[in-house]
């Protein structure tokens, strides 16, 4: 069992192996768990399958599968959670039918769960729980009728960086930012195959998002960033780029909350059709947990 930390180098590996899996949980990208590799310590385990080894934010350590469930060896599974492993993570719900539950328990934190929305939703905002989404867009149209939009590509990535620092001065004091893992994704647009959108105010850089394909149904939005001397702008940002993609996906993924309590209320306000949960499935008798 050969383990190694994680860098650029295992990109192709991953990403066709993640693309096979198909899931809905957002650390099923190469970028996402490249960008977070410091956070999360990630490391890659090569036995006679290839797993991934992280840490939770709560201070726990995990394996992280990367083949089908019905290509498992629990046998080798067991192995490596005893090589110092507390217990698999992130499980989805179609999975765990997998797990001897003579053998295997199941547990998740709601802080974890991933919020998705239909595309439809978000690029209307329809009906009266979204009313207050919808009051938004239009003072922000009313407010700053000079704004437009385009796609955010290598092209734009200095003035989403313009924008990242001017939002990060307001955003420095808080305990966990995104900031750094951000600024590489922007400095990495091609490299990671991630793409987004980027709004204007008088022509001048005033929010932007970036994200990517999930799989063939779902787009995760990895960060979003706007200026908020405008008000309404991340309302905006979020309806006009679900605009674009209205044709191509159904469903939008906007990651988790990690316990923050405005992030919670800021994702909800948006009304989540589904959240994707991530079990962690622990070994009967063994681990911290």
């Amino acid at each position: 069992m050969d383990k190694e930390p994680l860098t650029l180098d295992h990109q192709d590996l991953l990403e066709e192996r993640f693309q096979r899996l198909g899931l809905e949980l957002s650390e099923y990208t190469f970028a996402n768990i490249y960008l977070f590799r410091d956070v999360h310590q990630y490391e890659l385990i090569r036995s006679k399958d290839v797993y991934i080894k992280g840490k939770t934010r709560d201070g726990f350590t995990y394996l992280m599968l990367t083949s089908p469930i019905e290509h498992i060896n629990f046998d080798e599974v067991i192995e490596c959670l005893h090589s110092g492993c507390d217990f698999i993570f992130p499980v989805p719900e179609a999975w765990l039918s997998h797990f001897d539950p003579k053998l295997f328990q199941f547990s998740f934190l709601e802080q974890d769960s991933d919020y998705l929305y239909t595309v439809s939703k978000m690029s209307t905002y329809a009906g009266r729980h979204l009313s207050g989404r919808r009051n938004l867009v239009t003072q922000f149209k009313d407010l700053f009728p000079q704004h437009s939009d385009l796609p955010l590509d290598v092209s734009r990535t200095q003035d989403a960086l313009l924008i990242l620092e001017e939002w990060h001065k307001h955003a420095k004091e808080e305990p966990f930012t995104d900031y750094s893992a951000c600024r590489e994704a922007l400095h990495l647009i091609d490299k990671l195959h991630l793409n987004g959108h980027i709004s204007y105010v008088d022509d001048k850089p005033a929010a932007f998002l970036i994200g990517e394909p999930l799989n063939v149904h779902t787009y995760v939005i990895h960060f979003a960033k706007a200026l908020i001397e405008y008000k309404g702008i991340y309302q905006y940002l979020y309806q006009a780029f679900a605009k674009t993609i209205e044709n191509k996906f159904q469903c939008i993924n906007l990651e988790q909350d990690l316990g923050s309590i405005e992030l919670k209320h800021a994702k909800r306000s948006y009304q989540p059709d589904k959240y994707a949960i991530k079990y962690r499935v622990k070994e009967k008798n063994y681990g911290k947990q």
